[in-house]
């Protein structure tokens, strides 16, 4: 794999060089949105397809967050891998593990503990009520264990 340094060379470039995965990672969350509202839209009624809308929104909300923090962890990482600071960056790695892991936990906590109000608190219409909160309760337990492994 082509190493990328963010020290030489055009700034633009290397900016695009950069930040290009993380537009991806946000447009293909996206469009995994998008296919559950499509799936849903054809099998199912117009309270599924509100649910997994709003599911949707909270979904991405928490992927912006991860990926922030994960953009954060990278900058350590690098900061020192360019001291050649060979022992700062196996405990940033290890520490990063760590605070996903935690992240995790406590994402799953309150999400489980708190779908209820997540979902009156995103004004979730009266019909769709039932649907979302199934789908916080599922979705969230399963979301965080899977990115965790």
């Amino acid at each position: 794999m082509k190493e990328l340094n963010l020290t030489q060379g055009s700034v633009p470039k290397v900016l695009l060089q950069f930040a290009v995965p993380f537009l991806i990672a946000n447009v293909l969350q996206a469009l995994y949105g998008g296919a559950d509202l499509f799936v849903v839209g054809q099998y199912d009624d117009s309270a599924s397809v509100a649910a997994v809308a709003i599911g949707s929104q909270v979904m991405q909300t928490i992927t912006g967050i991860i990926l922030g923090i994960t953009t954060g962890t990278t900058v350590l990482i690098a900061i020192a891998i360019g001291a050649k600071d060979d022992r700062k960056v196996a405990f940033t790695i290890g520490s990063s593990v760590w605070l996903f892991s935690i992240v995790g936990v406590l994402l799953t906590l309150v999400m489980v503990a708190f779908h209820g109000q997540i979902t009156e608190l995103m004004h979730t219409p009266a019909e769709a009520m039932a649907d979302t909160k199934k789908l916080y309760s599922g979705m969230f337990g399963w979301y965080s264990v899977h990115n965790r492994v």
